[in-house]
């Protein structure tokens, strides 16, 4: 089994577990973390859904972040990982969310962000929430598969609280 498919299993095992809901808001993962959790068997008891909002105006019509947020911070950024989000508890209504915003390659690197700059994100509808800003290096398909396996570990690591 892939590893993080064996991951996404422990998460939906964890949330069935503890009575909890999750969804996904994703950008350069482009809906990988969702493919993952929704290969498990029952995952429909716990999994509500996800967004793939890849897009500056998907972002903005669909999670209801403000372009200009997206302008003044850039897509890939703390500020709007914080708002994707916020999006993603108010549009599915869901105890957890998690989240990926970054860039994976191999174009849209800047000056203060090379490739590979990802941020990830779990919020608990409490507020509780956990940020990650990294610097993942190799080809785009090895970045989106590490951000998948870092963001499931850092979400079976925050469920232990719950």
């Amino acid at each position: 089994m892939n590893p993080n498919t064996l991951l996404a299993s422990h998460i939906i095992k964890t949330l069935a577990t503890k009575q909890l809901k999750i969804c996904t808001v994703e950008s350069f993962t482009g809906g990988l973390i969702s493919y993952h959790l929704s290969s498990i068997a029952n995952a429909s008891q716990v999994f509500l859904g996800g967004i793939v909002s890849y897009s500056n105006e998907a972002k903005s019509n669909l999670l209801s972040i403000p372009m200009q947020t997206i302008i003044n911070y850039n897509p890939a950024s703390i500020e709007v990982l914080e708002s994707m989000l916020e999006g993603g508890i108010r549009n599915f209504h869901s105890d957890l969310v998690i989240a990926s915003t970054g860039i994976a390659g191999p174009s849209g690197a800047m000056k203060n962000k090379p490739l590979g700059t990802i941020y990830l994100g779990i919020l608990h509808k409490n507020g509780k929430k956990k940020l990650l800003n990294l610097r993942l290096k190799g080809n785009r398909n090895l970045i989106q598969n590490q951000a998948v396996m870092i963001i499931f570990k850092n979400t079976l690591d925050f469920l232990k609280s719950f």
